[in-house]
This record gives C-alpha cells, structure tokens and sequence, in this order.
C-alpha cells in the first residue's frame, strides 16, 4: 500500500483561482496540504474504523486475550482481560445508531487533523484537465516523482505516499479482526479507499497525519515541467510566463493540443 510513486512524474491540475492557491505552488514553490473534510468527495477518508459498531463480543473477547499474552503494558491474566473488556463495553452505546454514530465522529477527528496532497501520474488524463483545471483552461504543474518524495517525507514529520485503492464495496474496517490477523495494512485503507468511479484519476496521494492546513516549502529540482489547457486564454499563459520567469531555473513549458481525429492529447513547448 504505502510506496514511492509510480512512474517518473507527478501531476497537480490547477486552476487560475482567485486566490491565487495554485501560482503560490510555482511561485513560492509551496505545498499545502488541505484536511480531507474539504475534499469534493464526501466519502474520501470518511470510512469508518468500527470501535464501537463493530465490535461483536466473541471477537473482543479475542482481541483482549492476545493483548493479555502480548503486551508488555497489559497484565496478562484471564482476570485483566475480563477487567479490560468490561472498561471497554462500558463505553460502547447499547443502541446501534449511536454507536454508529459515535464511528463516524472518532473517524472525522482523525481526518480533521490529518493533511493530504494529491496527484496523477498522467498528465494526459481527460478527465483530470476538465475537473480540476476547469474545463482545460487552467494548467498542470509536473513533478519529479522521487525527488518530491523524499522532499515531502523530510519536511512533513510522520508523512508517507499511497497509491489510492478503487473498489465498488464499502470497506468494512474492525479493528479486533485487523489486530487478531496480524495484518496491519487494513489501518490505513480508511484513508486510501475510493469507489470505483473516481479510478479515472489514479490517484498518488501524501498523507501527513497532524499536517491539516499546513503548507511546506520544496527545492526547485523537484519541478519538471508546466503544462497550460488548451483553452486557457493567452492572458493567463502571460501571468504564468511572468512567475516562471521571475524563478530563474528554465522550468520548461507546455501547451497541449488537441490531435486531428484522435482524442489523444499532445504537448507543444512554447518559448518564452
């Protein structure tokens, strides 16, 4: 699950906003890592851990035996762990709506706290130029994949890069089952699983658990390249001329193009 990035670059689609959010990333060479709870997809990171919805009690029973016999905090003992499921299913609601209820709100903590940048390895996505540079009149910004992440991971304390996973079924996260298999990977799918619809971005995400809201500062080797839309207006192409200009490093620029009878993209340097 957690890895490099795939690939040899990195893409962020932006639009010319207002604020100017997306000149600050080639400006300012800037990073911001947004909370989730911002995300246009209100599922994204929104997945359930069940603690409390979740735990049926032959299960928990379970959990807390092994916890007994492996942690060196705990006191082993049938008598500790009788004593430790009982604490624990004091606070677990006897209805099920607040219990459910109560999954939701831990899991929304987690994620209010949590920051998150997203990328797409392909700047030929369709479907990544219309949606998030508004209809191919923004631009993309690509970066070298391996320098950005281990530029990320030495600023961002505790951070790591994840492929996002596509799937049409709800995950289903209990902890007792994930700590009873062994398998630790499953932690982490509450914030990596996506439906299947949205698999058209194949998503490279950088997850940093205590970044919400905080923005970082990369070198200038980790830029590769610029790309503008091919309906972004020659206005717009200046105000990025003057910002790549005023860096001073030749960052090269692009303008793609539509192919004569074909829905394929190609790129044109442009000079300036």
């Amino acid at each position: 699950m957690e890895g490099k990035p795939p690939g040899r670059l990195l893409f962020k689609f932006r639009e010319f906003d207002r604020n100017g959010y997306g000149h600050k990333m080639l400006a300012d060479n800037e990073l911001y890592f947004p909370s989730p709870l911002t995300f246009n997809d209100p599922y994204d990171c929104a997945i359930p851990i069940l603690y409390y919805s979740g735990a049926a009690k032959p299960e928990v029973l379970e959990y807390f035996r092994d916890a007994a016999k492996n942690d060196l905090n705990f006191q082993p003992g049938p008598e500790a762990t009788e004593r430790a499921f009982r604490n624990f299913a004091r606070r677990i609601p006897n209805d099920r709506a607040a219990a459910q209820k109560k999954d939701l709100k831990r899991t929304r903590h987690v994620a209010s706290k949590m920051g998150i940048q997203c990328f797409c390895p392909y700047e030929d996505n369709r479907l990544m130029w219309a949606h998030y540079s508004k209809n191919h009149t923004g631009f993309a910004i690509g970066y070298k994949a391996i320098p950005l992440y281990f530029a990320v991971l030495k600023e961002c304390r505790g951070a790591y890069g994840v492929c996002v996973e596509y799937q049409d079924n709800y995950p289903e996260i209990i902890p007792y089952r994930i700590k009873l298999s062994k398998d630790d990977s499953e932690w982490g799918r509450a914030f990596v699983v996506k439906h299947s619809h949205w698999e058209y971005e194949k998503e490279y995400r950088f997850i940093w658990p205590d970044g919400a809201k905080s923005k970082i500062i990369v070198p200038l080797n980790v830029f590769d390249r610029v790309i503008v839309g091919m309906r972004t207006p020659n206005q717009d192409i200046r105000r990025l001329v003057t910002i790549l200009k005023d860096r001073g490093d030749n960052l090269p620029l692009y303008r793609a193009k539509q192919i004569f009878l074909s829905y394929d993209i190609e790129f044109e340097q442009l000079d300036y």
